[in-house]
């Protein structure tokens, strides 16, 4: 099972400095989720399955060929953002970067993780 969490969600790691204005408040925390944009949609059920594990919430960004936007949005978010997301993490078209917040880097964490494993077919049952 971790593997296959691993080829789906293969890295994790504290937001770059310059994302905490995509976030309303609290620590913020990334997963990239490979290849499912598709899955996406809006973007609710993810910030739901954050705020299921104790999370503030999270927002998602799909992976274009040149930027990044938001879910059903195709105005770009600032390049800043992509390059700081790619200095720590190949990004390919399709992807999907899930930041989660919260009150600390723990719980931050844990929201990252449940939001991204929310657009996986991995998901345990009640999330973690």
């Amino acid at each position: 099972m971790f593997e296959k969490i691993q080829a789906e969600i293969p890295y994790c790691g504290e937001a770059p400095e310059n994302c905490r204005k995509l976030i309303i408040k609290g620590f913020p925390y990334f997963c990239l989720v490979r290849g499912r944009a598709g899955k996406l949609g809006l973007g609710i059920e993810a910030r739901d399955a954050a705020i299921k594990i104790g999370g503030l919430g999270a927002t998602c960004l799909v992976v274009g060929a040149e930027r990044l936007h938001f879910p059903r949005e195709q105005d770009p978010i600032n390049g800043e953002i992509r390059e700081s997301f790619g200095a720590l993490v190949p990004l390919r078209v399709g992807d999907v970067i899930v930041i989660g917040a919260g009150e600390d880097e723990t719980t931050a964490r844990l929201a990252a993780m449940n939001a991204a494993l929310s657009l996986t077919d991995l998901q345990p049952a009640g999330g973690f």
